[in-house]
């Protein structure tokens, strides 16, 4: 048996059926012509880095990526090179880990200061911990607000096992 074959539909599809009348305000918005945006060309600077992105180069233009980028330096003297100041590796990783899994998020001042920490981070670290402690009550607060009942402890459900007859 063949299959029954839809006909198509022979109407307007729209919401107007006759085209819309355009003001003459409308007319001229419309063909209006309105000048291209130049496109902006950006002028290439070389990276601060410009000699650790060389290393990962292909030696055959490594050569030249590095004269073009002292070239660009020297022609522009004004141009501040500021580079980053190395990291200084001065805190013992390790130690600190071993602290963390000792004492968790409280880790003594003291023994910040016997790793390695600067005084500086010292003071953020004491500074952190003094605004966390006089804000205690007020972050509490909020932490309920957003999550009703999470300080208070849930009772576990104790599930009892069943036996069943076997006849």
């Amino acid at each position: 048996m063949a299959q029954f074959i839809r006909p198509a539909l022979r109407t307007t599809r729209g919401c107007y059926t006759a085209p819309r009348t355009l003001t003459p305000e409308d007319r001229q918005r419309l063909l209006r012509s309105t000048p291209p945006k130049p496109k902006r060309v950006r002028e290439w600077t070389p990276p601060t880095e410009y000699l650790m992105v060389a290393r990962g180069l292909h030696p055959e233009i490594r050569e030249a990526y590095v004269t073009r980028c002292e070239e660009w330096f020297a022609a522009r003297a004004d141009a501040a090179r500021i580079a980053r100041e190395p990291r200084r590796e001065t805190v013992d990783t390790e130690a600190v880990a071993a602290l963390v899994t000792k004492y968790g998020a409280h880790v003594p001042i003291s023994e910040y200061r016997r790793v390695g920490y600067s005084e500086e981070a010292l003071e953020k670290v004491r500074t952190h911990r003094e605004w966390m402690e006089s804000h205690e009550d007020e972050l509490q607060a909020e932490i309920e607000r957003r999550w009703p009942g999470s300080s208070k402890p849930k009772a576990k459900k104790v599930i009892k096992a069943v036996k069943k007859k076997m006849t």
